[in-house]
């Protein structure tokens, strides 16, 4: 959780020894709010834990005070923007390349405290309302910086880079069963609209009525 390199080190042996499709920069959920200044309690054998105790905002009056994190700048959130740097180096021609971020209730959670969170719901809806706003604006900056140190300048070109996807697979603009003008992604030539499920590493079969 505090050392790229063993964190990568450690994502590629485990991708090469059980022939993951994929390697990854999650450690822990305590990136973000230790950058923002949460107390943050590290362990020898277990990930990192925020302490909900002395919860950064225990105060409301305190997110007031509160500044977008930079990525960029010295810090748990920097650190994972060097890990997958070094992810997609050693391995993003072959292999997908995971990011992570936290949802905005974990992260708002992470700072506010769990408990007291689930009160401000019912107790203060526009306190909740502006820490969300905080909360999805800091994770949307660190996805783009995420998106960014993989190699890619957008959603798109990073899926242009999963193995998995065709030549063929992306169809940018066109129109799905879905949504009209969005982008199609198309895995292993399955068809845009198809994906596959994988138990016990066997192919799961439809019957014939299409069900499980």
């Amino acid at each position: 959780a505090l050392n790229r390199e063993k964190l990568s080190a450690a994502q590629l042996e485990t991708a090469e020894t059980f022939q993951f499709d994929y390697v990854s920069a999650i450690s822990d959920p305590a990136r973000e709010a230790a950058d923002l200044g949460a107390t943050i309690e590290y362990f020898e054998d277990q990930p990192p834990a925020i302490v909900e105790s002395r919860a950064l905002l225990h105060g409301k009056p305190a997110l007031a005070s509160l500044k977008l994190p930079d990525p960029h700048v010295p810090g748990r959130m920097s650190d994972r923007l060097k890990a997958l740097r070094i992810l997609g180096r050693e391995a993003g021609s072959q292999l997908i390349v995971e990011g992570w971020v936290e949802g905005p209730v974990a992260l708002a959670a992470d700072l506010r405290g769990l408990n007291t969170l689930m009160l401000d719901f019912h107790d203060d809806p526009k306190f909740v309302e502006d820490l969300m706003d905080f909360c999805i604006a800091t994770e949307i900056n660190y996805a783009r910086a995420q998106i960014e140190a993989t190699g890619n300048s957008n959603l798109t070109e990073l899926l242009r880079d999963l193995p998995e996807a065709s030549a063929i697979g992306i169809n940018e603009g066109g129109t799905t069963t879905a949504v009209r003008g969005s982008t199609a992604l198309d895995l292993r030539q399955l068809g845009p609209n198809n994906t596959r499920v994988i138990v016990n590493g066997r192919r799961v079969q439809l019957t014939g009525n299409h069900c499980l």
